[in-house]
């Protein structure tokens, strides 16, 4: 006779492992790459102006990125606030050692190539 298969005590290898921390702290913890970023760390690449304006940013790795306004980027809870034909504007907001909070905005300007000239 054959002994009966019994999964008492162990896991489902088919479940996902459980956490301890609850949804909302497990989404806090999540950082999309782009706000671990440096807005030193990144170039812009190209604009594509229309109905919807994007932007295709590139960071120092070789690594291209396309925001558009409203998307998270750097740290200090940095966000595209204005994407032009010159360049992008970043609104990031800091905490001094008092406790105020203070904002500043960041203009990441569009690099002309060599032997091109402006209209």
């Amino acid at each position: 006779m054959k002994p009966a298969y019994q999964i008492m005590g162990l896991r489902d290898p088919f479940l996902p492992f459980e956490t301890s921390l609850s949804a909302e702290e497990a989404r806090k913890n999540i950082i999309d790459p782009l706000q671990r970023l440096s807005l030193s760390q990144v170039g812009i690449v190209g604009i594509i102006l229309g109905k919807d304006k994007r932007a295709l940013i590139q960071e120092a790795s070789g690594i291209g990125y396309i925001v558009k306004e409203g998307t998270l980027l750097g740290e200090n809870s940095g966000i595209v606030t204005a994407i032009t034909a010159d360049g992008v504007t970043v609104k990031q907001h800091f905490k001094d050692y008092m406790g105020r909070v203070t904002t500043r905005e960041i203009v990441l300007s569009l690099k002309k190539e060599e032997g091109v000239t402006g209209k």
